[in-house]
């Protein structure tokens, strides 16, 4: 289809394929198409066409840049332009209330868990942040958060490359040594593999939890400031119950003085 001829195309040009591979996924961003095949496929060209190490630099090069622009495009449009269509967005993801407000106490630090934890897919991520209070500096600041996930993924695609060969390696050589690097490189991708996902798994994991404690420790602190108003309130009236009670009393104590002071007169002209 399209995007196999597309990455036959990036493969002949590598470094051409950079800036058209990272203008495709910007579009694919903007477009809410998931990044993740798209990803793994830049691994995978890209080692096909310059090596493993290589491959992974460009890659993840090619990757960031065009997801860091897609990613700032879709904000700018949910705050600027499509507004509406953010905010029903936002009204699909319940837990959006609670990080916009942990936004607004601590901007920066769950701006990089967001990214580094998917509690919300990374296109709709984009649009419905364009909504919260976060200026568009810690926006761009924290796009780095997705570096982790990303060279993970491009490493995965540029391992399994390496796991097919080469199309021009030839019948000729020893087929020992074709074996024996084979195998290498079947290691390479099994343990490197392995361990690169236990490192993404563990670091989202720990980065969700931090956010559901800031976003719990948040809600806490709303809940008390409620509670304080409520009970301002409470004792403003019952100020104002003790006030009434005491005017009450000083009158009673008043005409029980004019009372008093009737009799003694009836008293005195008696007498």
């Amino acid at each position: 289809g399209i995007l196999i001829s597309f990455l036959r195309w990036v493969r002949e040009n590598p470094v051409e394929g950079v800036f058209a591979f990272a203008g495709v996924y910007m579009i694919t961003t903007v477009l809410f198409i998931p990044g993740s095949i798209l990803t793994l496929g830049a691994g995978f060209v890209f080692g096909r066409a310059v090596g493993l190490g290589l491959g992974i630099l460009l890659g993840s090069i090619s990757v960031l840049i065009g997801a860091s622009l897609g990613a700032i495009l879709s904000f700018l449009l949910g705050r600027y332009v499509l507004y509406e269509q953010a905010q029903a967005l936002m009204n699909r993801y319940s837990v959006m209330k609670s990080v916009n407000r942990a936004i607004e106490m601590e901007g920066l630090k769950v701006m990089f868990l967001l990214r580094l934890s998917p509690v919300i897919p990374f296109t709709a991520l984009n649009y419905v942040l364009g909504l919260t209070t976060v200026a568009l500096r810690t926006y761009v600041i924290t796009l780095t958060g997705i570096t982790p996930g990303t060279v993970a993924f491009v490493f995965i695609g540029t391992s399994a490359s390496g796991l097919l060969g080469n199309e021009d390696d030839g019948d000729e050589g020893s087929g020992a040594s074709d074996s024996s690097t084979g195998l290498v490189q079947i290691l390479v991708f099994i343990i490197g593999g392995f361990f690169t996902v236990c490192a993404v798994v563990a670091l989202s994991w720990y980065a969700k939890r931090y956010l559901n404690r800031i976003i719990a420790e948040t809600e806490h602190l709303e809940q008390q400031q409620r509670l304080g108003e409520r009970g301002g309130e409470g004792d403003d009236e019952n100020h104002l119950q003790m006030n009434a009670v005491g005017s009450k009393s000083s009158r009673q104590q008043q005409q029980q003085q004019q009372q008093q002071q009737h009799e003694i007169r009836e008293e005195e002209e008696k007498v």
